[in-house]
């Protein structure tokens, strides 16, 4: 390496570490920006700085085990949890320092002054089953050429070893999955990734849990969360733990219902892999990019599409002059669109779609489909403080959706060193009816607008809170930022959206919103223990809720439990897949 190249990611490793407690300038934040973007293990490294800064500013970890149970039952009976919980109050007492120390007074204030819930749930514990583990490739698996190859990996497949959940360790990804069920992937304990395929009485299927040593299934610059094919299989993109100073290789798996992997596969991918990969049909579709290191630093962007059988097909590049690591989101379509700046820009496996790209005014939201090929965003006015819903068809023509200005900024999807988030997609339902998710006086706003982008009657619904901050479990592998708990819609129109805790003495909640913009009967759920929170949901095909509830146990470790929750908030199952 020559010395200005060693000058280079010098200059981008300070710029990292000062953005962690000063704001960078614009010129600075771009620089730091564009140098990440092309440099990866820069990249790992300035990950590596936020996540043990987030460590340290998360300590009381905001964070699910069966002692939520305990706290809950003391609570009907009329005890004071806290009463048996003195070595708790300390902690908390010590987090308040902490936080004053590295956020400052008014971030610890707000940490802690948060309004009391009205009700608490009760959590029915299930219990775990023994399942089978499938022990993959070892973590010193080489990487791929420089040049990538169109064609199936030669990988050996994983052999069976026994094994069980909960694991130690992990952040926790969920998908629906078929009859009922849900596929959970654990990414980064001890042993790698464990994926599972639980039963809709919430014990693992037969043939499952999966562990994939030496593989992390989550992305380096955001959450992975797995993708369900048309015939119910599923498929992980995972990136190998390599060593600092070397390139991760990026391999796709699949496996059938019975946890076997399907013929051809693992496949290996492009080295840069960042984006959260789409199912269309049978077909895995990933978006790849590449940059020079050279300024401005130009790159490429293509599709990669691997069949059913494990098939690779590669296409059109889409050249960029300067890489400034954009998000990309894939429609149902196997469209990708790339949003930079003030521009979206549409690529299939052909290359740039005719129309595009387009422009739109103002701060851009991550993209969400709904029906027809349509694309639905936000686009925020930061000066006057307004959002609006907007609409387009696949050939860049904005449809017929367009809202007037709302009274919200939209709620950042991310926070840490650097620039800040995009603002979280809106949520869409399969008839179009849309929802904008956005904050206003630290809570979290909702407004509902049917298909033609008039605001239903009876929205928006203001939360008790924020939305909840996730980080990661135990011993997860460093990198990322904190993102946000991003809430789901139903078939029903019905919102789910977790809250963040109101109060430093008990955990967060989640609430239904109907079609109305009511909460509906028995909502919120509250989780009664201090610091637990609920990081993820979804919502299965028959209008099962699947809510992560995480909360912290001794030692600075956290636990995870998968809830399956009915309509009326009845608990139908719950699992442990994370217990320290």
């Amino acid at each position: 390496m020559s010395t200005m190249n060693r000058r280079l990611h010098d200059r981008a490793l300070e710029l990292a570490a000062t953005g962690l407690d000063f704001t960078l300038a614009g010129a600075e934040a771009a620089e730091l920006e564009a140098h990440l973007g092309a440099c990866r293990a820069c990249a790992r490294s300035a990950a590596a700085l936020r996540a043990d800064t987030a460590t340290l500013r998360r300590s009381t970890g905001l964070l699910p085990s069966r002692r939520v149970d305990d706290a809950v039952y003391a609570a009907i009976a009329g005890r004071d949890p806290r009463a048996s919980s003195q070595r708790m109050l300390v902690l908390v007492a010590a987090t308040v320092l902490l936080l004053v120390a590295l956020l400052g007074v008014a971030a610890a204030g707000a940490f802690i002054l948060r309004t009391w819930p009205t009700r608490l749930a009760v959590i029915t514990p299930s219990p775990s089953a023994p399942a089978v583990v499938i022990d993959g490739t070892p973590s010193t698996a080489p990487a791929p050429s420089p040049s990538f190859s169109p064609s199936p990996s030669a990988s050996t497949g994983p052999s069976p070893v026994p094994g069980t959940l909960p694991v130690g360790a992990g952040s926790v990804r969920m998908a629906p999955g078929p009859d009922g069920g849900l596929y959970v992937v654990v990414n980064g304990s001890p042993s790698g990734s464990v994926v599972s395929l639980l039963a809709a009485s919430g014990t693992p299927r037969t043939g499952w849990p999966i562990r994939l040593d030496g593989w992390n299934c989550d992305a380096p610059n955001g959450p992975f969360v797995p993708v369900v094919a048309s015939d119910g299989s599923i498929r992980v993109v995972c990136l190998s733990e390599a060593p600092s100073d070397a390139a991760a290789t990026v391999r796709a798996f699949a496996f059938d219902l019975s946890g076997r992997l399907l013929p051809g596969w693992p496949v290996d991918l492009p080295e840069r892999v960042w984006d959260q990969p789409r199912v269309v049909g049978d077909r895995l579709v990933i978006a790849a990019n590449e940059s020079s290191d050279q300024e401005p630093y130009p790159g490429a962007y293509w599709l990669v599409a691997v069949a059913a059988d494990g098939t690779v097909r590669t296409g059109t590049r889409y050249e960029i002059a300067t890489d400034a690591v954009s998000p990309v989101a894939i429609g149902p379509e196997g469209i990708a669109y790339r949003t930079a700046g003030n521009e979206i820009t549409a690529f299939d496996l052909d290359g740039v779609r005719p129309g595009w790209p387009i422009r739109v005014e103002g701060v851009l939201s991550g993209l969400a489909f709904g029906p027809d090929g349509r694309i639905y965003l936000t686009a925020t006015s930061t000066d006057a403080g307004t959002s609006r819903l907007l609409a387009f068809d696949r050939d860049g023509q904005p449809a017929p959706v367009a809202s007037d200005p709302l009274p919200v900024v939209g709620a950042s999807a991310w926070s840490g060193a650097g620039p800040s988030g995009v603002p979280l997609a809106p949520l869409v339902a399969a008839d179009g009816t849309a929802f904008v998710i956005g904050e206003a006086g630290g809570r979290a706003t909702v407004y509902g607008f049917d298909a033609s982008g008039k605001v239903m009657s009876g929205w928006s619904y203001r939360a008790a809170a924020g939305l909840p901050w996730q980080g990661s479990l135990g011993q997860a592998v460093t990198g990322g930022g904190l993102w946000r708990s991003v809430p789901a819609v139903g078939p029903d129109r019905v919102v789910y959206l977790p809250q963040a805790a109101p109060d430093a003495q008990i955990g967060g909640s989640l609430v239904a919103v109907g079609p109305d913009g009511q909460a509906l009967p028995g909502w919120p759920m509250h989780l009664a223990r201090r610091g637990a929170e609920f990081w993820s949901v979804v919502v299965g095909s028959d209008g099962t809720v699947f809510a992560l509830a995480v909360e912290p146990e001794t030692g600075g470790k956290s636990s995870a439990t998968v809830l399956a929750i009915a309509k009326d908030a009845t608990v139908l199952s719950r699992t442990t897949v994370v217990e320290p």
